[in-house]
């Protein structure tokens, strides 16, 4: 049974990057993929925002809005929508009230899959969502690495309740920053 036990232990460390600790916590591993270090760097993230806020402000309503380029406000790339959608799951897992904006009204339902979330405004299930903590954030290229800058703010009061900081390599992401408008070519054949 114990050999079994360091097996398992062994094989979620080698495939997760993690492995789980007797006490039910998750205990982080270094990975040696760039992906497993991002995800390491994430979950780093999500832990400095549930330490620096306040106890009672955790059970909230609260939303993850995309993370954009420090320079440019108004739009994003992949890499802000993956750190969107992993502190999405790192914060609901920690016991978050996680909201999804995203929802849409109905199932969309065509030869592609079963869809129910939507970025276009028309289509959503809830057009005002009751949110009382925003968390957001920015990221910034800096020589070979990322900067992140998360932040929880109270849509009360605008007050910044909580944040975090992560310095990501990007040896291994960097197609992560090429930007959305390099068009698709259609390849028939």
């Amino acid at each position: 049974m114990k050999a079994l036990k360091k097996l398992t232990k062994a094989l979620l460390i080698v495939i997760l990057g993690f492995t789980i600790t007797y006490a039910g916590r998750i205990r982080i591993i270094g990975s040696e993929t760039p992906l497993g270090m991002l995800n390491a760097k994430i979950i780093f993230l999500a832990d400095q925002l549930e330490n620096n806020l306040q106890g009672a402000l955790k059970g909230m309503p609260t939303v993850v809005s995309t993370f954009v380029n420090v320079n440019n406000f108004n739009k994003s790339d992949t890499f802000g929508r993956i750190l969107t959608e992993a502190l999405i799951h790192e914060l609901q897992v920690r016991g978050w009230n996680v909201k999804e904006i995203r929802l849409t009204r109905d199932i969309r339902v065509n030869r592609h899959g079963e869809f129910t979330l939507s970025r276009n405004s028309k289509r959503l299930r809830y057009r005002n969502v009751r949110a009382a903590l925003i968390v957001t954030g920015t990221y910034f290229l800096a020589g070979n690495a990322v900067v992140v800058n998360a932040r929880v703010i109270s849509t009360y009061t605008g007050r910044v309740v909580s944040t975090a900081q992560a310095v990501i390599p990007i040896s291994g992401i960097d197609e992560l920053f090429v930007p959305d408008t390099i068009p698709l070519v259609k390849i028939d054949g």
